[in-house]
């Protein structure tokens, strides 16, 4: 079992291992996502929007910020956390 105790914190597998017997095994034993590397930034943000969203349907609730990805003033990209509504 992945989760022992909390089951409200999604868990996006990220792995060198792309055998469909070890990504079965993962999601069998409880983790929300599983993605092999190599893996761009912005799939990674958006799977993990996505296991946030099923959690918080899974537990009725909203979510309270949202992750996205812009760039910086020298041009490379950094993640920002924005609160919804600022």
């Amino acid at each position: 079992m992945i989760r022992g105790r909390n089951d409200s914190v999604p868990i996006v597998v990220l792995s060198s291992r792309g055998d469909e017997a070890g990504k079965v095994q993962a999601l069998d034993l409880g983790a929300d996502d599983y993605l092999t590397k190599p893996f761009g930034m912005d799939e990674l943000l958006a799977r993990m929007r996505a296991a946030l969203r099923h959690q918080l349907q899974v537990h009725g609730e909203r979510p309270v910020f949202r992750i996205r990805r812009s760039l910086g003033r020298s041009g490379a990209p950094h993640r920002q956390g924005r609160r919804q509504g600022m």
